[in-house]
C-alpha cells in the first residue's frame, strides 16, 4: 500500500465562512467577524499513500515571484511556488512532481502508482515523460468521479477545511483589527494539516473508495443510477438520415389509418349533418372534445429516503422532453372515442403506437401541436366511430380556437 499514492489540489482562502457560534435564544441578528468581503486563493497540493503516509505539501501563492516568508510557520519541507493567479499550471505541476520524486524515490525495483484527476495540467507530455523516467505509473480518474474515487476528496480535505477555518477564526480573535493575508495561510494550513492528514483519515479514504484494499463493490447500485440517463444505444443511422427536421421538434407523416384523401370527408360532411343546429340533443349525443399536451419529461415527485442519506436522486428520462398532443373526446354519459395522438414527426413509424389504446390513431405534425389540418383528420376519425346522421345529429363542445 505504501506505493499507491494520490495527489490533488485544494484551495486555501484568506476569507472563509465563519464557524457556528452560540447566541441567546430569540436573537434575530447574530454576527461574526470575517477578515474581508472577498479573499485571495492559495492552492495547496497534497500527497498521501494507502498506508497512511504523506509527504510535505506544495503551495502556489498568487504572486509573480515567490518569497520564503510566504511559507512562514507552514508544514516542514513544503514546496513554495508562485503564479499570477494562484492556480495550478503545467509548469508548477512539473515542479511538484520533482518534489514528489525527491521524497518518494521510486525505482525500477520499487515503482509507485500515482492516482490523480485528469486535469490538463496533470497530463501534459513533460509530466508523463518525467514519470516514465522515474518509474512512476500515472493513473487518472474518469471525469466527474473524483468526489467518489479520490481518497483526498473523500476523507481528508473536508476535515482539513474545517480545521483551517477554526485556525483562522482563532487567529482573528487573538489579533483583533488585523486582516488575514497570504502570509498567514501556511500557518493555518500547518494546524489543519496535522489534524486532518492523519493515518486514520488517509487509510479510510483509500478503503472507502475501494482502492486499497481493492473492492469493486464498495459503491451501492443506486449510486450508479444517474449514469443510466446517458447510457443509451447509438441511434440507427437510417432513422437519423430519414429525420431531417430540427432535433427539438422531430417529425413524421400521418398514420396509415388516415391515408385517405381529406376531400372524401369534406364531400361527405354535408350528408352526415355535423353542423350544430338548434336541435335539442340528448346527453349521449353531446361529445366533449379536448386536447392535452404530453411529454416524456415530467416534474419529479417527492419520495421517501433512508435516514442519513446525504445525496438522493430521482432518475428522469432527460433534461428536456419532446412535446406531443393527445386528443380525447367523450359524451355526457361517459362513452368515449378512442384518442388520437399528434407526434412531432414528419413520417409515421409503427413503433410510435406500441401499447397504445385500442383503435387509437396517430397523426404527425412537425411541432406536435394541433392545427386545422390535424383537426379535420381527427374529425374524420370521430365520424367513423360515432356515425352521426340526419336522424342522429351530434353537438361537439370544444374551446373557441381558430383551429376548430
Amino acid at each position: 500500500p505504501h506505493t499507491i499514492w494520490n495527489v490533488d489540489e485544494t484551495g486555501c482562502s484568506t476569507v472563509t465562512n465563519p464557524p457556528k457560534i452560540i447566541a441567546m435564544r430569540g436573537s434575530k441578528q447574530v454576527g461574526q467577524v470575517t477578515s474581508a468581503e472577498r479573499g485571495t486563493l492559495v492552492t495547496m497540493l497534497g500527497f498521501v499513500n494507502a498506508a497512511g503516509g504523506t509527504i510535505a505539501p506544495a503551495f502556489i501563492f498568487p504572486r509573480v515571484n515567490y518569497k520564503d516568508i510566504m511559507l512562514k510557520d507552514g508544514p516542514k519541507g513544503s514546496l513554495g511556488m508562485a503564479s499570477p493567479s494562484g492556480w495550478m499550471t503545467e509548469e508548477k505541476f512539473l515542479a511538484a512532481m520533482k518534489h514528489f520524486i525527491k521524497f518518494v524515490k521510486p525505482s525500477s525495483d520499487n515503482p509507485c502508482l500515482l492516482l490523480m484527476d485528469n486535469h490538463k495540467t496533470h497530463i501534459n507530455i513533460e509530466v508523463v515523460t518525467l514519470a516514465r523516467a522515474n518509474n512512476i505509473i500515472l493513473l487518472t480518474f474518469p471525469p466527474h468521479c473524483s468526489h467518489r474515487l479520490q481518497p483526498l476528496d473523500v476523507s481528508v480535505y473536508a476535515p482539513f477545511k474545517t480545521r483551517y477555518r477554526a485556525a483562522m477564526n482563532a487567529w482573528m480573535l487573538s489579533n483583533p483589527g488585523k486582516t488575514v493575508t497570504i502570509y498567514e495561510v501556511a500557518e493555518f494550513a500547518q494546524e489543519a494539516y496535522i489534524a486532518a492528514f492523519s493515518i486514520a483519515n488517509i487509510v479510510k479514504g483509500f478503503s472507502k473508495t475501494g482502492i486499497h484494499p481493492f473492492n469493486r463493490y464498495s459503491f451501492p447500485e443506486d449510486e450508479f443510477l444517474p449514469s443510466y440517463v446517458t447510457d443509451r444505444p447509438n441511434p440507427n443511422m437510417e432513422d437519423v438520415n430519414n429525420d431531417n427536421g430540427p432535433q427539438q421538434l422531430p417529425s413524421t407523416s400521418i398514420s396509415v389509418s388516415f391515408s385517405q384523401n381529406d376531400n372524401v370527408f369534406q364531400n361527405e360532411a354535408s350528408n352526415q349533418a355535423l353542423t350544430v343546429t338548434s336541435t335539442i340533443v340528448l346527453p349521449e349525443q353531446m361529445p366533449l372534445r379536448d386536447s392535452y399536451e404530453h411529454g416524456p419529461y415530467k416534474k419529479l415527485k417527492k419520495f421517501w429516503q433512508p435516514k442519513g442519506r446525504k445525496q438522493i436522486g430521482v432518475l428522469s428520462s432527460a433534461e428536456r422532453g419532446h412535446h406531443y398532443t393527445a386528443v380525447c373526446c367523450m359524451n355526457a354519459i361517459g362513452t368515449f372515442v378512442p384518442p388520437a395522438f399528434i407526434f412531432p414527426r414528419k413520417r409515421f413509424k409503427a413503433e410510435l403506437m406500441d401499447d397504445a389504446p385500442t383503435s387509437s390513431v396517430a397523426f404527425c405534425q412537425e411541432n406536435g401541436w394541433m392545427n386545422t389540418e390535424t383537426f379535420l383528420k381527427w374529425l374524420n376519425h370521430f365520424v367513423q366511430h360515432v356515425k352521426p346522421s340526419n336522424e342522429n345529429k351530434m353537438a361537439i363542445v370544444a374551446i373557441r380556437d381558430w383551429k376548430y
